[in-house]
């Protein structure tokens, strides 16, 4: 009967032990096995040893990393902001929401970077006063009037298109691709926006999503409650990123799996790459019954009902 070894007995399908004995030592030698159990053990264990063992590097990693620690000395933050700043003149773009400026450009300018070094790095005003000289009042004011959503948006997508520019970027992509992930963190829980998570019940919090390009720029970062589904979210962040070059693939988490996602994602000529979850449970569906796809017939499952489609 067809698939009648799923129910019989295994014993059944194997050689009898007289005959398994009297050609066991054949067939170690031919696969150059150890004859005893014992050294069979210890082999495997040196081998997994090797290869997931991180307390000793080989010596060409050392070598590298030596390289390029000799190559790349640490920079302060503040250095590199100075330096951009002077390139490109992005802290002129953070506008005040007042209805003038009472000062200089020069003292814009280290305040500025004294608060942007504050709310980036989270170390908050008090230790950026004890560090830049920079009193905590003056962050918390340049905060108030000049670190608004839009200013903020502005000045990344600007500083990310000029990076677009440059040959660095293209090594490590087009900038066409972006990423889109959320990660949950705690929040204090009296807080109006702090919920569990439904796959992490124990932990309330709120969920950090940002947009990334392929070229390690974050266009976005916001805050957005465990409730909400996330492949809203993550077509609202592509609207309100500033940068002008086009973004054209996502690679999403699961969340992005989803058939109204790939439909907006469709309409909108994004090609939608999420992370497929539970892949025995997927069905492929053909353009129509005389399409052959020869290997892939027996995991076909029916036709696209494109009247639907049409429909909606």
């Amino acid at each position: 009967m067809e698939n009648s070894q799923y129910y019989s007995s295994l014993e059944e399908y194997l050689i009898p032990m007289d005959e398994f004995l009297s050609k066991r030592e054949y067939y170690i030698q031919k696969l150059k096995l150890p004859e005893k159990a014992e050294e069979f053990i210890r082999q495997l264990k040196n081998e997994l040893k090797e290869l997931l063992g991180y307390d000793v590097l080989p010596s060409r990693i050392e070598e590298l990393t030596d390289l390029i620690s000799a190559q790349m000395k640490p920079v302060s933050i503040i250095d590199i902001l100075v330096d951009v700043d002077k390139l490109l003149g992005f802290l002129d773009m953070f506008e005040t929401i007042g209805y003038k400026e009472g000062m200089t450009r020069e003292e814009k300018a280290k305040r500025m970077i004294a608060t942007l070094l504050c709310y980036g790095c989270n170390i908050g005003p008090a230790q950026t006063e004890r560090s830049t000289g920079i009193s905590s009042a003056s962050v918390l004011y340049m905060r108030r009037r000049y670190c608004s959503e839009e200013n903020l948006l502005k000045v990344v997508g600007y500083i990310s298109d000029c990076q677009h520019k440059t040959w660095l970027a293209y090594v490590y992509g087009d900038g066409t691709g972006f990423i889109t992930d959320g990660s949950i963190y705690s929040a204090p829980k009296r807080s109006m926006h702090t919920e569990p998570h439904f796959r992490y019940p124990k932990v309330k919090g709120i969920i950090s999503y940002p947009l990334i390009s392929n070229q390690y720029v974050a266009l976005i970062t916001e805050a957005i409650t465990c409730s909400q589904y996330e492949a809203i979210q993550m077509f609202e962040a592509i609207f309100k990123q500033k940068s002008h070059f086009p973004l054209l693939k996502n690679y999403s988490d699961s969340h992005g799996q989803s058939l109204l996602a790939f439909a907006f994602a469709r309409l909108l000529h994004i090609e939608l790459l999420p992370r497929l979850r539970t892949r025995k449970h997927k069905m492929l569906y053909k353009a129509s019954k005389e399409d052959d796809y020869r290997n892939l017939n027996s995991a076909i499952h029916g036709v696209i009902r494109w009247e639907y489609i049409q429909r909606h």
